[in-house]
Parts: C-alpha cells; structure tokens; sequence
C-alpha cells in the first residue's frame, strides 16, 4: 500500500474511530503510560508538552494525560 492509499483508508475509518473514542471510557495516563501508549520514549513524552504538541494537565510536578486526548493527538485531530 502506498502513502495514498493509507491516507485515503485513514480518512475512511476516521468516523468509526471517533465513534469508538467518544463510547470510550477515558483513562488518566501517567507520562509512562503516556510513552507506552504512544510508542516513544518518556523523554519524548516531555518534549512535546514542552512545545506543546499534546494535551496534558499537571498536578504538582507530575504530568497527566488522557487517553481519549491522546488518541485524538495521534490520530491527527
């Protein structure tokens, strides 16, 4: 499949995966459940709160993700 192809079936399944998000219970990840979700490193978690590339909420000095935000983030909405 090329870069075409993928963007279009991406386009196509985007309804079902908001459908799925919204019924979706949401969790509250940690920046190390955040890293795992996501497939990167927690340094990377903290570089891209840093430019503000995705959502968080910070209580104290711990950062706090949600899922549903997360999913959303890395979906491209």
């Amino acid at each position: 499949m090329n870069k075409a192809e993928l963007n279009q079936l991406a386009k196509s399944l985007r309804p079902v995966v908001d459908s799925a998000i919204q019924c979706a219970t949401d969790e509250i990840l940690t920046v190390e459940g955040a890293a795992k979700m996501l497939g990167v490193t927690v340094n990377a978690i903290y570089i891209r709160c840093n430019k503000g590339q995705i959502p968080y909420k910070k209580r104290g000095k711990r950062l706090y993700f949600s899922k549903n935000a997360l999913l959303s983030y890395y979906l491209g909405s």
